[in-house]
């Protein structure tokens, strides 16, 4: 595993590597772009001689968490896609019986792990772990966890499989408000002990607390409504009588985690400051830990100064009424630009189960 760059998490692991286009997000892609200047051209590389579009599977990496000796934030497969269509779901059982071997196998601390898994496929994901998978699981925890079974794990990693893994944070990338649409319903359907999403490129306006419900409305309802996807509520159309102050409190799942950044990179698009406080406003009203990893490419021209700037935008970005015009945004680098957002840096986290 390698330390990361990544302001969000501590390491990565990579038991999967390659991934393909799927929506306007992967259009600039900084894994793909690294991948194709520099290590597709390095002999030393698990890229080398390879397309970014070549999925492959590592099993001789499945084991580095376990060696691992320190509590780590560990994003996985962050040139990947675990739930990539190229990996079969037998692999994808190793990877899980890994993360469940380090949650029992309670050596060098390593218990302490949290797994990031970031996916822009979240109907695999779903239909994965809607399955019981516990016996499988199991087997792969006590494999990897030398053969043997210390504390009982294959019996703990059987029975506590049918709830979600606690340290396993689950979550998918939007950029806009269609794909949010998309997306997000799906995620909140999966099991997991924790949901987040990560906006970046945030390339849109995104409204948390009023997504199209995609049938997360309560079953027994006919009446067409939004969900608000920071608490956990389904509100109700504004012609609906049977509900008082037409909404209706439920038990369904809600996000726990928001990750906002812009886009980096030669071809950068640039994003509205206006998009990233108000996702900042709602989770601040909602009390979902928020967090700004950057700007990107482009800043506010009050975060720069302006002898840096050489390209201002020439139109504001789509959906932006006046008086958004030409000059609203600088392109100044993501070193320049920074990651404060009105003076503040946020870096919220959701809190870590035990």
């Amino acid at each position: 595993m390698n330390k990361s760059q990544i302001s969000w998490t501590d390491t990565t692991w990579s038991p999967v590597t390659g991934c393909t286009k799927v929506s306007q997000g992967c259009k600039h892609c900084y894994a793909e772009r690294e991948v194709t200047q520099r290590w597709s051209k390095n002999p030393k590389s698990i890229w080398y001689g390879r397309a970014f579009t070549d999925v492959r599977c590592h099993p001789e990496k499945l084991e580095e968490p376990l060696r691992t000796k320190k509590p780590k934030k560990i994003f996985v497969c962050p040139r990947g896609d675990l739930f990539h269509e190229n990996v079969p779901d037998d692999f994808i059982d190793s990877v899980f019986g890994v993360m469940w071997s380090c949650l029992y196998l309670r050596r060098n601390c390593i218990d302490g792990h949290v797994f990031q898994i970031l996916t822009k496929r979240p109907e695999r994901m779903q239909k994965y772990l809607s399955t019981n998978r516990s016996e499988t699981w199991a087997r792969h925890a006590v494999h990897y966890g030398g053969g043997f079974e210390p504390d009982g794990i294959y019996d703990q990693v059987l029975y506590q499989s049918s709830e979600p893994h606690p340290r396993i944070w689950l979550g998918v990338s939007v950029e806009d408000q269609q794909i949010a649409n998309e997306r997000i319903p799906l995620l909140l359907k999966t099991p997991a002990a924790l949901r987040f999403i990560s906006a970046e490129p945030l390339l849109g306006a995104i409204d948390l607390l009023c997504l199209d419900d995609y049938g997360l409305k309560p079953k027994w309802r006919n009446e067409p409504g939004t969900y608000n996807v920071l608490e956990g509520r389904w509100i109700a159309a504004v012609n609906d009588p049977d509900f008082e102050n037409s909404s209706v409190e439920t038990d369904l799942t809600k996000l726990d985690w928001l990750i906002v950044g812009g886009e980096s990179g030669k071809n950068a698009r640039p994003m509205h400051p206006e998009w990233v406080r108000s996702l900042r406003d709602q989770c601040v009203s909602t009390g979902v830990p928020f967090f700004f990893k950057q700007w990107g490419e482009w800043a506010p021209n009050c975060l720069c100064d302006t002898k840096y700037h050489h390209k201002t935008i020439e139109r504001p970005p789509s959906g932006l009424p006046p008086p958004y015009n030409r000059g609203v945004m600088f392109r100044c680098g993501t070193k320049r630009a920074g990651r404060t957002l009105d003076g503040v840096i946020h870096d919220a986290f959701p809190e870590i189960a035990l």
